[in-house]
């Protein structure tokens, strides 16, 4: 005998709703939340969690209310490379290229080179917002990292400016993401061991940039005082996390290639 399929169960709707800053305040604060956790494989998810914090709150600096000037103009390897700029009361156009960090592929800082050339009549285009929202390519973390240190890129009002990052917490950031993050979440299966030493250093590295993308480069504003007042916290804890496992175990920051 057949049996009647019984009716679908109504359910409300249920979503989770996204920004981009709320993405970056999640990203940071489930870092605090793990880095209190007892076991070692804690490292790798606070890994994961706070470089996906700095690439978020990079990205939300950059978008300055236009999420056009965060996405890729091409091939990766594109981005930063020839891109021509004026501002203020320059005559000539600068042309960008790419510094490339030593030792670790893709990382690069922004250099300027003042040029005769110019850059060709634009043309409008047919592209739509909506179509470029859905087919555009966000631009990578290293060049979201790269643009957070560059003074163009970060000067698109008269009070804000660019992150300074020396040479030895740029080489922190950079293993923690090439060592840690990009190793462990495409893991190729052998047997590695990851010095916590790197993981600390660049974590604190991360955190430092982070907390100066929020509260000093006047490129991201909250609407809501209570989510800054999140961050604050969440930069506090990590700072304790942190500080808790130098003082157990004579971990020293330190650099790493």
């Amino acid at each position: 005998m057949k049996q009647a399929v019984p009716a679908p169960v109504e359910r409300d709707a249920e979503y989770l709703n996204v920004n981009a800053l709320s993405n970056a305040v999640d990203s940071l604060e489930t870092a605090a939340q793990l880095i209190q956790r007892s076991d070692v494989f804690k490292w790798k998810w606070v890994a994961f969690a706070i470089h996906h914090a700095l690439y978020s709150f990079a990205v939300v600096a950059l978008t300055r209310g236009n999420f056009q000037w965060v996405l890729s103009c091409g091939r990766p390897s594109d981005d930063d490379n020839g891109r021509l700029w004026k501002q203020g009361e320059e005559v000539k156009w600068w042309r960008s290229k790419r510094q490339p960090f030593p030792k670790f592929r893709g990382a690069y800082r922004i250099v300027w080179e003042e040029t005769n050339e110019e850059p060709p009549a634009s043309r409008p285009s047919d592209e739509s917002s909506l179509s470029l929202l859905a087919n555009g390519k966000l631009i990578g973390f290293w060049t979201a990292f790269a643009r957070v240190l560059d003074k163009r890129w970060m000067g698109g009002s008269v009070i804000s400016r660019p992150v300074s990052v020396s040479d030895n917490e740029f080489r922190d950031i950079a293993w923690l993401t090439t060592r840690v993050r990009n190793d462990l979440q495409h893991f190729v299966p052998k047997y590695s061991g990851i010095e916590i030493a790197g993981i600390v250093a660049g974590t604190s590295a991360a955190i430092r940039v982070i907390e100066d993308l929020v509260f000093g480069t006047d490129a991201i504003w909250f609407r809501d005082k209570e989510q800054k007042e999140r961050v604050r916290n969440a930069v506090v804890q990590l700072r304790a996390g942190l500080k808790s496992k130098t003082e157990r175990s004579g971990v020293a920051s330190q650099t790493l290639t």
